[in-house]
């Protein structure tokens, strides 16, 4: 009676152990992912994992299956590379979840999945990398903000993992006391300034606080048309509308210093010096009397070189050929 009594509870035992479920891998060649289909443990339907289960190979899966696929709620860790928690559909992570990267930065994606894909909103977080906005096809499209490890941000709109259309972005550089911030509110296009838009610096160092700023068009991060000023002391302020050409006046400009004898000059520009044919007008004191001086002619780096006219208050006084200035 005890042999047979043993017998019977050793096949109890049995029986639910089978039914609460032993991690075999009866089940788990039925998993549509190969790298779970080593052991399955779980609820299946005819044979086949349907329902809350636990499956393990390469990687580990913890959650809902859907006819031996992932389907719902779960947790999947694939060592040394990634966790993800959230949902499933079609053996893909589609909808919300939560994926921590295994690297040894603080590296993570929290949002909305397509395909295994960010898609619809979420926050990429990467050490000191952040950013939040809108995702299609793993890349970021739409409107987001981006904060850079070194401190700078964008806040606009982007087209894949491309500044592009309309976006603000702000650089900031040193200390209190000595510091330069820069910032840009414009248009973009495959990550660079592009179109129209404005652009300031602001330096200080120490007491002393220097402004300039630029707005007109932008060409591939290159400033070419449009309104420069500086404001800063007597000496370096000035004003310039015209051409640039990396970050220089080139081409023809206007430019009008702001100075205590202010001083125009109209006419064509060479890598930020005059060059080639211009006005330039200015004032000056003889004998206590101000007398506005225009020079009409030609320029070479800077100076005065060529054919030119001289007017004092509107009378020619000179004319002739210059050289570095002088007549």
């Amino acid at each position: 009676m005890r042999t047979n009594a043993s017998i019977w509870i050793l096949s109890l035992v049995a029986i639910v152990l089978l039914s609460t479920g032993c991690f075999s891998s009866k089940y788990a060649s039925s998993i549509a992912d190969t790298n779970i289909n080593s052991l399955y443990k779980g609820q299946t339907n005819n044979g086949v994992p349907h329902g809350d289960g636990t499956a393990k190979g390469k990687h580990t899966y913890k959650g809902e299956f859907s006819n031996g696929e992932k389907h719902g709620s779960g947790k999947y860790t694939a060592t040394d590379d990634y966790t993800y928690k959230g949902q499933f559909r079609d053996d893909k992570i589609n909808g919300s979840g939560k994926m921590v990267y295994a690297d040894k930065k603080k590296h993570s994606y929290d949002g909305q999945w397509k395909n295994n894909l960010p898609n619809g909103r979420g926050t990429l977080v990467n050490g000191k990398k952040k950013y939040e906005g809108n995702w299609a096809n793993g890349k970021r499209n739409g409107k987001g903000v981006q904060q850079y490890e070194n401190g700078d941000e964008y806040d606009g709109n982007w087209k894949n993992n491309f500044k592009s259309g309309k976006g603000n972005f702000t650089q900031n550089r040193g200390t209190l006391i000595n510091k330069e911030t820069i910032e840009y509110r414009g248009e973009w296009a495959g990550g660079k300034k592009h179109g129209k838009g404005k652009m300031s610096e602001i330096v200080r160092k120490g007491i002393i606080v220097t402004t300039k700023s630029y707005r007109g068009t932008w060409q591939s991060g290159d400033f070419t048309y449009g309104k420069a000023a500086q404001d800063g002391s007597a000496k370096t302020s000035f004003e310039y509308e015209g051409q640039y050409k990396n970050g220089k006046k080139h081409g023809i400009g206007k430019y009008e210093s702001g100075a205590k004898n202010s001083a125009e000059y109209y006419g064509t520009w060479q890598h930020d010096k005059k060059h080639g044919i211009g006005i330039y007008t200015t004032e000056i004191k003889r004998k206590r009397k101000k007398i506005d001086v225009t020079y009409v002619g030609e320029y070479s780096s800077d100076w005065q070189n060529g054919l030119a006219l001289v007017f004092e208050n509107g009378r020619l006084v000179r004319q002739g050929s210059f050289k570095n200035g002088q007549i």
